[in-house]
């Protein structure tokens, strides 16, 4: 399913299939800053709704925490530069 514009989509829907799509290089490079001034001030996607200011940032410092683990030990691996 598809999210556009506080719309649901099925694959029924789309006029074009994942073969359609093309290919892309992925990027060595990741920019990455801590969360610790993110917050949740409008709504931009439906995943925000209801969240305005209530961010968890304990919870964001955490994840973020994770992904960069995730990142580094792709670069330790040669994956990333």
């Amino acid at each position: 399913m598809t999210f556009i514009q506080n719309k649901v989509y099925s694959s029924e829907n789309l006029n074009f299939s994942i073969d359609d799509v093309p290919s892309r290089v992925e990027p060595k490079k990741v920019l990455m800053t801590t969360p610790d001034y993110f917050d949740i001030i409008d709504v931009k996607n439906p995943h925000m709704e209801g969240n305005t200011g209530r961010l968890d940032k304990a919870k964001a410092r955490e994840q973020w925490l994770a992904i960069k683990s995730i990142y580094q030990r792709l670069a330790d691996q040669g994956v990333l530069e």
